[in-house]
């Protein structure tokens, strides 16, 4: 079991993202405790998690601490992260991968996921598994990585928006959601939503 308590001793900044680390080795985690928690809690009971040959996919890496963290748990079989290089981020991604790097079964690419080598790359590695979507926030860049995401997502597949409540009800995100609640993205369905500060919500590939 992961708890709030848990994440905010791993360092959760919960938006406060400027200035040094408040501790060595911090995680310096960018998402709310507590919905991360539900978020981990939700992942562990669902049967994709006993998949084998499982993947979890980060578009977005920021600091780099929900990805060490998911790694550390060891729920998937692959771990693959895709980041545009944010240079007020690097230092502490840097950091955080390396912490995980002797753990193996991880593989980042460092560029823009709209650009040609980086859909590749998801195209390349996607499959069956959970996929964490929090890089470009508005609502062209949500739906851009949302779809090549979806084009190799198996059925079954997970996909969690980030900050879907955080830039308010115009946010990219919101009116993705929006969409995919009011049917006009087909193949994907809303299963689950964890609220709080920035929001984390799930959506299943039905198709």
């Amino acid at each position: 079991m992961t708890t709030i308590e848990d994440i905010e001793r791993l360092g959760c900044e919960n938006g406060e993202n400027r200035g040094p680390a408040p501790f060595p080795d911090s995680y310096r985690i960018m998402q709310d405790p507590w919905e991360l928690a539900q978020f981990i809690a939700y992942l562990r009971s669902h049967p994709l998690t006993r998949d084998l040959d499982n993947r979890y996919f980060e578009i977005g890496l920021g600091r780099g601490g929900l990805f060490r963290l998911m790694r550390e748990l060891d729920l998937f079989h692959w771990y693959y992260g895709i980041d545009n290089d944010y240079r007020a981020f690097r230092s502490d991604r840097i950091r955080n991968l390396a912490a995980i790097e002797s753990m193996g079964r991880t593989t980042i690419f460092l560029g823009d996921s709209h650009s040609e080598e980086g859909e590749s790359f998801i195209n390349w590695y996607g499959g069956y598994g959970v996929y964490f979507i929090d890089g470009d926030h508005s609502y062209e860049g949500v739906k851009q990585d949302l779809q090549v995401v979806k084009s190799v997502a198996s059925t079954g597949s997970l996909i969690a928006l980030h900050d879907s409540i955080y830039y308010g009800p115009d946010g990219g995100v919101a009116k993705v959601v929006r969409e995919i609640e009011a049917g006009e993205l087909p193949g994907l369905k809303v299963i689950a939503k964890f609220e709080r500060v920035y929001g984390i919500v799930v959506c299943e590939v039905t198709e």
